[in-house]
């Protein structure tokens, strides 16, 4: 072989190399690094003793060893279940493949769907927001969010629900921006289907992407009244089947009220300590009260400043704002009109309100990323360059960022470096067996009656107190 030759086949063995190996992409690691976190600290949590089990954790389980027994979807009384929709237990019974029993498939799998909700959302801010910094920030944001991991550490369907609402809202984002595409919608509306057969209030992620492609832009309506039509069939269809079901065997299409039928204004008046609690952090031993106002008070700058940063602009960028913000409200109002009717005896609970926690933080960092964007041209009150004393480092740096961005990125980044103790505290707690595990904490553990019933299996009926413990 001649020179000639040797050197043209290592420059096709080069092209090879480089065609099959892909570049190093940062993005895409720190993605999956954000997701391994987020499911690590739901199982760090169940360490001890497991994932937390109430009374309708109990039932999810019981239905989802029925199913793999042959028995269909009945609780633990034997009774054809009919007060939750099917989704959870279906995955309970399948995510084991049969081999594991569901009890035992609950913990890891929610940890597993919180992770890779945490992954999905990455790689779509990652995609979809200018900033990086912004996007990182929210990954961060959700990856430790305490509630989202509780919830998660839980036995119940919120982190399968919310994972569908989200995914549902990311693909009905990409069918907006790409005027419609069919395959797009359809992958949506199979997603909010999912999401309404996971729960009830699963209608405010169906009722929301149906009036969203109604009110698509540029399009003509006849066009949009046929997307939002399809959506709507989609994402109806299965709950519609279920609940015929439901009326074909029990003669009812839901379960029974309670008998506590609250006001809105009774409903409303239990929400603020929910926003306050999520928003709050701990940073140089000591929790801030003020915490809310390092997030709320950027984001309206941000809404307020944007109008007269637009009018300068040549362009105003797509945004996901109206949209992750608009199913925050819509899913709002749908729990609180569940609720009047005395569906549920608690009234607002902190869980119910977890499926707007993503949307609310996506909608405010997609809010500051057009704000950013629209700034970097003409900020409002100049930039850190331009300052006396900083402003050589800033100029030596090269560093573009305007005052109001710089004050912005600190103030959130104080916020996130306020959970990193708290989360380690609720690890420590939930490990401790400080917290409440419901039917999986020490109490019943340690109580003499189970014992001997697991050691002692009665036949017959049993009366109890708690009958789902006993089962």
């Amino acid at each position: 072989m001649t020179a000639k030759n040797t050197t043209a086949m290592s420059a096709w063995l080069a092209r090879r190399r480089v065609a099959k190996v892909a570049p190093f992409d940062a993005s895409l690691l720190l993605a999956a690094a954000l997701g391994a976190l987020a499911a690590a600290l739901v199982l760090m949590r169940q360490a001890t003793f497991g994932p937390t089990l109430s009374y309708d954790s109990i039932s999810y389980i019981t239905m989802a060893r029925n199913l793999l027994d042959g028995a269909g979807l009945k609780d633990f009384t034997g009774i054809s279940a009919m007060t939750w929709p099917p989704m959870y237990p279906f995955a309970l019974a399948f995510a084991g493949l049969g081999f594991v029993d569901p009890l035992h498939v609950a913990g890891p799998l929610n940890a597993a769907v919180f992770g890779l909700t945490v992954f999905m959302v990455c790689r779509y801010l990652q995609q979809r927001l200018a900033s990086g910094f912004l996007a990182a920030w929210a990954c961060l944001a959700i990856a430790l969010a305490i509630p989202l991991a509780y919830s998660a550490t839980c036995a119940l369907s919120e982190t399968l629900f919310i994972f569908f609402t989200t995914a549902a809202l990311i693909w009905l984002d990409r069918c907006l921006l790409a005027r419609g595409k069919i395959a797009f919608l359809i992958i949506a509306a199979a997603l909010a289907a999912c999401a309404w057969l996971t729960r009830n209030v699963g209608v405010a992620m169906a009722a929301f992407g149906t009036l969203a492609l109604l009110l698509q832009r540029n399009a003509s309506l006849r066009r949009n009244l046929g997307r939002s039509a399809l959506f709507g069939l989609i994402a109806t269809a299965p709950t519609a089947a279920w609940l015929l079901r439901n009326y074909l065997q029990l003669g009812t299409l839901t379960a029974h009220r309670s008998g506590f039928e609250p006001t809105v204004a009774e409903l409303l008046n239990q929400t603020p300590q929910i926003f306050r609690d999520w928003s709050s952090f701990e940073l140089f031993g000591a929790a801030w009260p003020l915490a809310p106002w390092l997030i709320i008070a950027p984001t309206l700058l941000a809404l307020v400043g944007y109008p007269a940063l637009a009018r300068r602009a040549r362009s105003r960028p797509s945004s996901p704002v109206a949209l992750f913000s608009g199913f925050a409200l819509t899913y709002f109002v749908a729990l609180i009109a569940m609720l009047m009717p005395g569906f549920i005896a608690q009234g607002v609970e902190p869980r119910y309100l977890l499926p707007i926690y993503i949307p609310i933080v996506i909608g405010a960092a997609a809010a500051l990323d057009r704000f950013f964007a629209l700034e970097r041209e003409r900020p409002l009150i100049g930039r850190l360059r331009d300052l006396p004393a900083a402003g050589a480092i800033a100029r030596r740096l090269n560093w573009q960022t305007s005052n109001a961005a710089c004050a912005m990125m600190l103030a959130f980044s104080l916020w996130l470096a306020g959970q990193a103790v708290p989360n380690l505290k609720h690890v420590e707690r939930a490990q401790a067996g400080d917290m409440w595990f419901g039917y999986n904490g020490q109490r019943w553990r340690d109580s003499e009656t189970l014992r001997y019933l697991r050691e002692h299996p009665l036949s017959g009926r049993v009366l109890a107190l708690e009958p789902n413990i006993v089962h």
